[in-house]
């Protein structure tokens, strides 16, 4: 990501990011702080009605726990 942010953007641009917020803790959320992206919108559990059924998610207990959280500049 590094390589990335150093090679290819600038300033003025725009990047989007996500990361999956389980019980408090989103673990792909300190790389999106570390390059300076914060989080701007929780969509919430956008994928309840698949989770479990059309992928193994391996945080699954009787439902779905996992929230979407939008990060960006």
């Amino acid at each position: 990501m590094a390589f990335y942010f150093q090679k290819f953007l600038n300033s003025k641009d725009k990047v989007v990011a996500y990361a999956w917020k389980i019980k408090n803790k989103m673990p792909a959320g300190k790389i999106n702080y570390k390059f300076g992206l914060k989080p701007v919108v929780n969509m919430g559990k956008i994928w309840k009605d698949k989770c479990n059924v059309s992928f193994k998610c391996s945080s699954y207990n009787e439902t779905c726990i996992c929230e979407f959280v939008k990060f960006s500049n």
